[in-house]
């Protein structure tokens, strides 16, 4: 699915604004706190001409502050056979505003995006200054044609939360033939319309937006900045029209893309049928079809003209081995339907920095599919550009989410699997042995299930040997200690399971003073989450995911001793989650049973001091000393 963006989002200007005096000594000094950027004026000027043209007038300038803010310094967008691009100016101005130099046309860079595994028609323009005296500003400007009003830039002023914004303005002027739809997110102003001859013209501004500092646990930056997005309510594209009022409008669209090109050649046709002849069961033919496509197939994003939204034939995947999420997702509902198992392509919004699908505002959010084979009751979905992943497993990539499906009858609105506490469990047995020198030898069988095992199970399939032992020396709160041996074993299924079997040698892990033996029962889940108090909390804290992590620990202790203290068990109950503990001791072992839950979701930030005493309370009881003493 193509992605539409812009390194730089510029602006277009008046005279007067050219004119205007861009000394830093100009910039409110509320808004240098905190920042490595200033915008200093942004217009985006976006003038419909038809359903099928529309162009955009950008400029803008930013004062770099440092070196951090470098990156908004330089110029790029890119152009293809729907978009041109004209008019690109610039220039480079010291901290006083003075003019250094102007963008040459012989300055700019034209550059393939294709690399890797993509192969795509879109080239860029790009320029740099290359520049570093800071403070400094540059100030750019770009006209861009678009043959095709298939989606708008939205209009984003402060792209990050280091970034202040002096003014920043969107204009839209719509003829009278023609409708649009637009929302507003976060936005604290209200926009004008104008009633002209020729149509309607539309602004949105926004002033003085100060930077800010991250805060822990705040949503992602995409749900909590100020936005304007647009959208059609009929479009053309490559050749196609299409409306965009309503999801199943846009579903039909998008089945008019699709349609006709899961046409498979017989030979494969007639393998996906050898493959699953004398299976029954539904999901086991899936299951076999998905593992042929992993082993038969890899992923490369093609994004040639109409391509960027269209899948190549399924018969083009089969002689070449290799496709994009549409390509690899229409060539497995081909060979589905081969043997007689009816799926659909699926339009779905992967993650991203926090931005995420408003289905209250039909629009092309999307930059991804993935399939959905309806299964009576139940629903296996396929991530098809993944080698590893199994059948029905989607993992946090594109799980939890709205998606499209995209039918004949036309667009349908589901939500993609929520992977619940009990199955995204970290589940770790240890036993441990403790010398008379306090030196401990440990055995660790620990099984990550669902969300739990993404993250690791993607990094020890891929990584060498030595970055897996790095990852693991560096892993544990624990004095000086080696990894002896480890192993990792994958079991998959729906909610996948990664297996991590590890023996651990500790130099020193108990303290032996005297008659004492003192030793921390919690051997390796001790939690390092610490934040400090805000009560000048900005933003919202978010969870992202219900979790249950378990510990049961088994210490081995020399003969002779008896407990002196043990920690008291603990029970802390919140709205964030849970943690639990308890510790005996007989028989010269010390028995701990651990447990830490989370509840996700969106809380408001009044209370974060609430979240912080929750993690206050688990890193301090997770720290919590058993002490024995040597029998008289």
């Amino acid at each position: 699915m193509r992605t539409i963006f812009f390194l730089v989002i510029g602006i277009f200007l008046t005279q007067s604004l050219l004119s205007q005096d861009l000394s830093v000594s100009n910039i409110p000094a509320g808004l240098l706190i905190n920042a490595n950027t200033v915008k200093r004026f942004e217009t985006m000027e976006i003038s419909i001409k038809s359903p099928a043209v529309y162009t955009v007038k950008q400029r803008y300038a930013y004062t770099i502050l440092n070196e951090k803010g470098a990156g908004f310094a330089d110029f790029g967008d890119y152009y293809d056979q729907f978009r041109s691009l004209d008019d690109i100016e610039g220039r480079l101005l010291d901290k006083f505003g003075k003019e250094l130099k102007k963008v040459r046309k012989k300055d700019i860079s034209d550059v393939s995006s294709e690399g890797g595994i993509s192969v795509s028609d879109d080239r860029y323009k790009t320029h740099s200054f290359n520049y570093s005296d800071y403070p400094y500003t540059v100030e750019y400007s770009v006209t861009a044609e678009m043959k095709g009003a298939f989606f708008f830039p939205s209009w984003v002023p402060q792209w990050s939360p280091s970034q202040s914004v002096q003014n920043s303005r969107l204009i839209v002027n719509v003829p009278a033939s023609i409708s649009i739809r637009h929302k507003a997110y976060n936005f604290e102003g209200a926009e004008k319309v104008q009633n002209l001859p020729s149509g309607k013209q539309y602004e949105w501004s926004v002033s003085n937006m100060a930077a800010s500092l991250p805060e822990p646990m705040m949503p992602g930056w995409g749900r909590v900045r100020t936005k304007v997005a647009l959208a059609p309510n009929e479009f053309q594209i490559g050749g196609y029209q299409g409306k965009m009022g309503s999801w199943k409008e846009f579903g039909s669209f998008l089945y008019q893309l699709t349609e006709g090109r899961d046409v498979l050649p017989e030979n494969i046709a007639q393998k996906a049928k050898q493959l699953t002849a004398g299976i029954e069961n539904t999901e086991e033919k899936i299951s076999v079809l998905y593992d042929y496509l992993q082993k038969n197939t890899r992923y490369i994003s093609v994004q040639l003209g109409i391509g960027g939204w269209q899948p190549i034939p399924a018969a083009k995947v089969a002689s070449t081995g290799y496709g994009d999420c549409k390509a690899l997702t229409n060539y497995m509902m081909a060979m589905l339907k081969a043997v007689g198992i009816s799926s659909r392509y699926t339009v779905i919004k992967s993650q991203d920095e926090g931005v995420y699908t408003d289905v209250d505002f039909v629009s092309n959010q999307f930059d991804h599919v993935i399939l959905c084979v309806p299964n009576g009751k139940d629903t296996t979905w396929l991530e098809c550009t993944s080698n590893i992943l199994p059948a029905g497993y989607l993992g946090d990539f594109t799980g939890n989410r709205p998606a499209l499906i995209v039918e004949k009858e036309g667009g349908k609105l589901v939500r993609t699997p929520t992977y619940k506490k009990s199955e995204n469990l970290q589940s770790r047995v240890v036993k441990a042995v403790v010398g008379d020198n306090g030196n401990t030898m440990v055995k660790a069988n620990t099984s990550y299930t669902g969300l739990q095992q993404d993250d690791l199970e993607g990094f020890v399939s891929t990584a060498s040997k030595d970055a897996v032992l790095k990852m693991l020396r560096d892993r544990f709160t624990l004095p000086t200690y080696e990894i002896d041996t480890y192993n990792y074993t994958e079991l998959r299924g729906r909610i996948p399971k990664l297996q991590e079997d590890i023996d651990i040698s500790i130099l020193g892990y108990a303290q032996v003073s005297g008659k004492r033996l003192m030793v921390v029962p919690n051997v390796l889940t001790k939690s390092g989450v610490k934040f400090a108090k805000d009560t000048a909390r900005k933003f919202d804290v978010e969870l992202d995911y219900d979790y249950l992590d378990s510990d049961t620990v088994y210490i081995k202790v020399p003969e002779g001793y008896e407990a002196e203290t043990l920690p008291k068990p603990v029970s802390v109950q919140t709205q964030f989650g849970e943690y639990n503990s308890q510790v005996s001791f007989k028989d010269d072992e010390i028995v701990y049973i651990r447990s830490v839950s989370q509840n996700s979701g969106r809380y408001p930030a009044a209370d974060f001091n609430k979240l912080v005493e929750f993690y206050e309370a688990i890193y301090k009881y997770d720290r919590a000393k058993a002490v024995l003493r040597k029998k008289e």
